[in-house]
């Protein structure tokens, strides 16, 4: 999975100078050759693209129309396509495992919400907005996703123009934790985010009267919990920060003014493992209750395994009759989750089993329309 956000500059800033055409031009060979440009969009810039194998996405905004567009390529970039007219407004978008996640503007009853989208079609319908900021009377704005290899999901945005506010779901973005606000220091302005293994950093910059700064705040524990503010950077005028972690390797970029013109810094960091945190082979099969529960839409089952075998996880219903099948075959040893959607099914109590040629253990679920 690959992804790259790419980051609105603020309104009278001089960093960028927006696209009045959109085209892409697949590359091979480090850059050496390139295939002919294929024009996607005219008036238009992009402000969020995502790739994952032969699927590519970008998202652009036109400025005469003030409509935003999905664009989507399955063949690796050679031919493209539009799948719907308008798409969801989107800041940051990335894709796993074939579905889009994304954040973006949410209108609310009251003002302006960052909400979370979701595609399982490539684009071609949406899901969302689930709310992830608070429905009150300050503005959020500016947010961005990232997720881990476990499928935990971490978006960060401003809350009240200023607030690094951020939350996280464990479960692939069906449910969605506490809000943890990082920073409440005024003049906050752009924001990223960034996870790999138990770790997790938002990175954000701060402009005090023309004077710019950099900081940021990182997490060991697939983000539970975060260090103090670190400030990575010297420059007065620093800004527009972008994170991405490699395993434990951070790569920051940003850019400072320097006179009339604007540079571009990089700066690579370390982080170390935390023992406590990093993924173990489980010691014991276990199988957990579902969350949510009771449900209407979707719920997670989770269990592990702690020896490669066949492993049988079924769905039945309370006179025992077998409702899904929702794994049967080997597995090696490790963490899973299975996912129920609660579409079909009758409200009402079931029952999920799991066994193994040494365990069997059953628990009860409930699906409430």
């Amino acid at each position: 999975m690959t992804r790259t956000r790419i980051a609105p500059t603020p309104s009278g800033s001089s960093a960028c100078t927006r696209l009045r055409a959109i085209c892409i031009s697949p590359s091979s060979g480090g850059g050496l050759s390139w295939d002919t440009p294929k024009f996607l969009r005219r008036a238009a810039y992009p402000t969020a693209v995502a790739a994952e194998g032969d699927f590519f996405s970008v998202e652009t905004y036109n400025v005469e129309t003030r409509t935003h567009v999905f664009h989507r390529s399955t063949d690796g970039g050679v031919n493209w396509t539009s799948p719907n007219g308008t798409a969801p407004r989107l800041n940051d978008m990335m894709v796993r495992d074939g579905v889009i996640h994304a954040v973006g503007p949410a209108s609310s009853r009251i003002l302006q919400e960052v909400g979370y989208y979701s595609s399982r079609t490539q684009g071609s319908s949406w899901y969302g907005p689930d709310y992830l900021s608070s429905e009150d009377v300050t503005r959020s704005e500016r947010g961005a996703i990232a997720m881990n290899s476990r499928g935990e999901l971490f978006a960060a945005w401003l809350d009240d123009g200023h607030n690094v506010t951020m939350r996280a779901s464990r479960n692939g973005g069906i449910f969605w934790g506490v809000h943890n606000v990082l920073s409440d220091a005024a003049g906050t302005v752009n924001i990223d985010i960034t996870a790999a293994s138990e770790f997790a950093v938002v990175a954000w910059d701060r402009d005090t009267g023309g004077t710019g700064m950099i900081r940021l705040r990182a997490s060991n524990d697939f983000g539970k919990t975060f260090g103090g503010e670190v400030n990575p950077v010297n420059g007065a005028s620093a800004a527009e920060p972008s994170v991405v972690l490699v395993d434990s390797v951070l790569h920051l970029s940003w850019h400072e003014h320097r006179g009339d013109t604007c540079e571009v810094y990089y700066r690579r960091g370390t982080m170390a493992h935390n023992p406590d945190a990093v993924t173990r082979p489980p010691q014991e099969y276990r199988l957990e209750q579902n969350y949510p529960n009771p449900f209407n839409g979707q719920t997670v089952i989770s269990y592990q395994v702690p020896v490669e075998g066949s492993v049988n996880l079924v769905l039945y219903d309370i006179l025992g009759r077998v409702v899904r099948t929702l794994v049967d075959g080997v597995l090696p040893v490790g963490r899973y989750t299975a996912t129920i959607d609660g579409d079909g099914l009758p409200s009402g109590v079931y029952l999920y089993r799991l066994r193994t040629s040494s365990f069997t253990e059953t628990k009860k679920l409930t699906v409430m329309r």
